[in-house]
């Protein structure tokens, strides 16, 4: 199932779902997302990473995360 934490902090959450679902699926999933911060909606280029737990060997997800808005906006602006 979704991790609830996880999918309240995107501005879509078939996006946060989708993310989730391939890394469940075993494959590293990356997209730059809008998500929601304490300073407002930001940009942020995702990694979500499927992991093995060494300890109870149960397969867990490895976030990373960049705030990309700088970028994002300057590539937009110059569309």
């Amino acid at each position: 199932g979704q991790c609830r934490s996880f999918g309240e902090r995107f501005v879509c959450l078939a996006v946060a779902n989708e993310l989730w679902a391939r890394a469940l699926d075993g494959t590293t999933a990356i997209d730059v997302c809008e998500v929601k911060t304490p300073g407002g909606v930001r940009w942020h280029h995702m990694v979500v990473t499927p992991a093995l737990d060494p300890v109870t060997g149960q397969t867990g997800l490895l976030l990373t995360e960049h705030d990309v808005t700088v970028r994002v906006l300057a590539e937009q602006a110059r569309a």
